[in-house]
């Protein structure tokens, strides 16, 4: 792909960056100020001093930076009626109207567009900044609109446009335009605590980004980049946990807080980037040596010729003050009579994801389909762990030593937990009570079984257990010893005492009660 550097005869500004690239097909424009880099705001996007109420700043700069990117995109081959995607930051909420008009002047079939607030802009009295996408016209190459049964909104701008293969929506927020936040994107006003405003308000812009990508023939699957605007950072957990149930292989992603959304009451926007599928065109996931985030996103996907690549932050993303970081994961079930101790190979069958069907064979507790997958299969495993344990302890003779363990039964078993793993550092946070997750300062043991005979300080936790070790990989290690933390910050209940199975992070100094045999 050949990248072309654009320059035309608008402001050259005064920092360390070009005007825009052409990139095969695509036009990226650098956002653009009401300002001649001279002098600041000019004079043609300011009022007069002395006729302040002769006009309006709002309007007058807006329409001066569409002019200056009128000539970029000329300058690369293209026009205004080329964009696709645009982003737009004002320093004060209460001039998007004005904003608005002019944009309506300047474009007749207007692009997806995000619209935020902001602290502030880098050139003194500047109002209004534009970030815009777009592309340059040949034959067999044109953009169509989207339009889906998501909310229409109030301002001037469409859903999302298609351009080959991408997908270019609109950011979009929790709202019907028709009276603010929907009751189904808050909470009650007489029952506020039961419930979460965040985590509504992101499952509806979720839902709504869904019929969205839908319309243009792809799916949230289909996303390759995203970027999330939070009027409170502190809504950040909220916000991540709807996310997590959303995307398994989540896009690369840029959250920030902003000042103010346009509706009242938002909290949060969302913004996507996705493709339409076919044959041949296939996202990657990319990883490097760089940090892992503690938060549920990618570091970056390829999708052909083009990299999306997550925002990035000055962090190595460890918590220094942390000192019970995970190394190996114990999950541990209680040796019970329902165990089948004369059939491993039975309880090993059974103990993959899928869910068995009704009527072919008993020997788990629950009903399968009672039961989430990632539950079942997380039951079934260790079932199948313990059976294999009494068995390996009461071995008939000539069946080998009692103390070992059969090596094609262990390798079935890290087959099996693998996935599990992935799933306890990924998945809802209900679903570490499915796991007892011990820390520990042993870099590496290879999976194996062993028997923890009690655990101190622990009421309930006196009962034989099975237990398998797990080494966990680094960005696992990360993962679910931050979700531990913030789970036991938040008070979660960390037993599930009816299901016989238990979560708990121990101290380091109680360490070496828990050897293995």
């Amino acid at each position: 792909m050949d990248i072309k550097l654009v320059k035309s005869g608008a402001p050259r500004p005064l920092a360390n960056y070009n005007e825009a690239f052409v990139a095969g097909d695509l036009v990226f424009a650098a956002d653009q100020l009401a300002s001649d880099f001279k002098e600041g705001v000019p004079a043609q996007a300011r009022t007069a001093e002395n006729f302040p109420y002769y006009g309006s700043d709002i309007e007058l700069q807006t329409a001066y930076i569409l002019e200056n990117l009128q000539q970029t995109f000329v300058a690369a081959g293209s026009s205004l009626d080329h964009v696709v995607k645009a982003q737009v930051f004002l320093t004060d909420l209460a001039n998007f109207h004005g904003f608005d008009s002019v944009w309506k002047r300047y474009f007749k079939v207007p692009p997806p567009r995000t619209t935020i607030g902001c602290n502030g802009l880098l050139v003194r009295d500047t109002l209004v900044e534009i970030d815009l996408v777009g592309y340059v016209p040949r034959k067999g190459l044109e953009h169509k609109v989207i339009s889906s049964s998501a909310p229409r909104p109030l301002a001037n701008y469409s859903e999302a446009f298609v351009l080959g293969d991408l997908v270019f929506a609109a950011g979009q927020l929790a709202s019907d335009f028709k009276g603010g936040i929907p009751t189904q994107a808050r909470t009650h006003e007489s029952f506020p605590y039961y419930g979460s405003n965040i985590e509504l308000q992101t499952a509806f812009v979720l839902d709504n980004l869904k019929r969205t990508f839908e319309a243009a023939g792809s799916s949230l699957d289909h996303a390759v980049k995203a970027q999330v605007f939070l009027t409170r950072l502190e809504d950040f957990h909220g916000f991540d946990t709807v996310w997590k149930r959303t995307f398994k292989v989540p896009p690369p992603r840029t959250t920030i807080g902003c000042s103010g959304l346009l509706v009242k009451d938002a909290l949060v926007e969302i913004d996507l980037v996705g493709y339409v599928p076919r044959g041949g065109l296939e996202h990657q996931v990319i990883k490097s040596t760089a940090p892992r985030p503690l938060a549920h996103y990618n570091e970056a996907f390829t999708l052909g010729h083009h990299v999306f690549a997550a925002g990035q932050i000055a962090s190595d993303y460890v918590n220094r003050a942390q000192a019970r970081e995970l190394s190996v994961l114990r999950i541990g079930y209680r040796v019970t009579d329902r165990l089948c101790p004369g059939q491993p190979e039975k309880d090993l069958r059974s103990s993959g994801l899928l869910a068995r069907p009704r009527g072919q064979g008993a020997g788990l507790s629950h009903r399968p389909q009672q039961f989430p997958r990632l539950r079942f299969g997380m039951e079934a495993l260790l079932r199948a762990a313990a059976a294999a344990h009494h068995h390996r302890l009461h071995r008939p003779a000539g069946q080998g030593h009692a103390g070992r363990d059969r090596p094609d039964r262990r390798e079935e078993l890290d087959r099996l937990i693998q996935p599990l793993v992935e799933n306890l550092c990924r998945g809802p946070l209900e679903d570490l009570a499915m796991a007892q997750c011990i820390a520990t300062d042993r870099t590496r043991i290879d999976p194996g079984l062993g028997e923890l005979d009690r655990m101190p300080d622990q009421p309930g936790f006196d009962a034989p257990r099975v237990c398998l070790d797990v080494e966990l990989q680094p960005e696992q290690v990360r993962a679910l010893s931050e979700r531990l933390e913030r789970a036991m910050r938040r008070g979660c209940e960390i037993v599930a005492a009816r299901r016989q199975v238990e979560v708990i992070a121990v101290p380091m100094e109680h360490m070496k009660t828990f050897e293995m045999a």
